[in-house]
């Protein structure tokens, strides 16, 4: 506790950060401010769950298919191999079929031309079925320091 304390430069007798609850162990004090609701700059937005493989989709433009060239490889015989592409702008998303064999079906219909995704969006590639989610920020959160009583 005490190289804790210490790299958080806490003095263990004023309990600015830690302190003591006797007989049950130790609590942080001060407020979790989260510091920001966004990906950290130049990081994913989205990402494509598939088969439980998470696949991350940056900005811009990415091509889903098979081959092996495309930002989101998916293996399987019925997905063509430049399939579809996905669109994003921040966090919005938007996709579109490229002529594929077996087709590209949001809510159960085929696609033609761009159609915009919300996140948890399900969406058959073929007789591929992928989810495309919003990445959630997962830096740590900052905890406020209260000051000290002789400021």
């Amino acid at each position: 506790m005490s190289q804790l304390r210490k790299a958080l430069g806490d003095r263990s007798g004023d309990g600015r950060v830690i302190r003591t609850l006797h007989r049950v162990g130790y609590a942080f004090i001060g407020d979790a401010i989260v510091t920001g609701q966004t990906p950290a700059v130049g990081g994913p937005v989205w990402r494509l769950i598939w088969h439980g493989k998470s696949i991350d989709v940056p900005a811009g433009e990415s091509v889903i298919g098979r081959d092996h060239g495309c930002a989101v490889q998916i293996d399987a015989d019925s997905v063509s191999r430049q399939h579809a592409r996905l669109h994003v702008n921040g966090r919005e998303l938007s996709i579109e079929d490229l002529g594929s064999k077996n087709g590209t079906w949001v809510a159960g219909e085929r696609i033609r031309g761009a159609v915009a995704l919300t996140d948890g969006i399900s969406v058959r590639l073929g007789s591929e079925t992928v989810r495309l989610e919003i990445v959630v920020d997962q830096r740590p959160t900052k905890t406020a320091i209260a000051p000290s009583p002789e400021a």
